[in-house]
């Protein structure tokens, strides 16, 4: 039950964060990012894709402790998105609720909100690495 609630938790952050952005100056760099041009349809894609995970994922291992970030998921599966076609493009665009978004939009939104989580403030620091190589 601990576990759920954390994941429960965890997914609301995930969701209100996504759906709650606005233009901000933000912290290191103090380079303004627009977090209004984070699409809609994507915070709520995400927040949607993040409760899925955390649904198979306490389906999976009922009695442990997992961390886990699905935004981080999430991101990594967008870059691999935008080199995928075809009918894969389609599936991976159903199970990550990316469905109606063009990769503007998409790469837009990914832009704004990471640079937003990498320059919160001063004295935090997230550091996201994600690479795709062929």
């Amino acid at each position: 039950m601990k576990k759920f609630i954390s994941l429960l938790v965890l997914g609301t952050m995930t969701f209100t964060i996504l759906t709650g952005c606005n233009t901000l100056l933000l912290g290191k760099s103090q380079e303004s990012y627009d977090l209004g041009k984070v699409d809609s349809r994507f915070g709520k894609g995400n927040a949607e894709f993040a409760l899925d995970i955390f649904k198979q994922i306490n389906e999976e291992n009922l009695n442990q402790s997992i961390f886990l970030s699905p935004l981080s998921i999430s991101s990594a599966l967008g870059m691999t998105y935008n080199g995928a076609k075809g009918e894969t493009r389609k599936e991976m665009a159903e199970a990550l609720n990316y469905e109606g978004m063009d990769s503007e939009a998409l790469n837009t939104s990914y832009k704004n909100l990471l640079a937003h989580f990498e320059n919160v403030g001063p004295k935090i620091q997230l550091d996201i690495n994600n690479s795709i190589w062929f």
